[in-house]
């Protein structure tokens, strides 16, 4: 093997090694047994948010976006995720600032909560106050808390 090869060679281990370490360490670690998932609804949530407009190919591709929207199916794929997932065993659902484009994305939570709720998990929903469409989705909830200084 001559130099130029054994250097093309070392390069190529040093680029594989930095790959997977960026990889192992990129990944979101398993949840511990009996965890709560959180599912924060403080933003507005949306069927599909306004994508990033400083470079729309990054953020297509990475899902971005800078309006502080929340996905629906972001929601319905965490909710669904948690249903089948042995180490999650309830929900603490927090509805305060939610704001919704409209109804039908308030009936699709609903049904993924009622989903989770089959497998015999509780959801817990907290808020500081509630206002109807809060409210709509706490009622799908096993217990309702609220701030008694709220």
């Amino acid at each position: 093997m001559g130099l130029g090869q054994l250097g093309v060679s070392l390069v190529f281990v040093f680029l594989l090694a930095g790959g997977l370490t960026t990889y192992l360490s990129n990944r979101i670690p398993a949840p511990k047994p009996k965890t709560t998932l959180v599912i924060d609804l403080n933003a507005h949530l949306v069927e599909q948010a306004a994508p990033r407009t400083d470079n729309l190919l990054s953020a297509s591709l990475l899902h971005q976006n800078d309006s502080g929207d929340i996905e629906l199916r972001n929601v319905l794929e965490a909710l669904n995720a948690a249903a089948q997932d042995p180490a999650i065993d309830r929900i603490l659902l927090k509805t305060d600032g939610l704001q919704v484009s409209g109804i039908a994305i308030l009936h699709e939570v609903a049904h993924a909560l009622d989903r989770f709720k089959k497998t015999g998990k509780p959801v817990i929903a907290w808020a500081d106050h509630y206002d109807q469409r809060q409210y709509f989705l706490a009622a799908h909830a096993d217990r309702l808390y609220l701030d008694p200084l709220g």
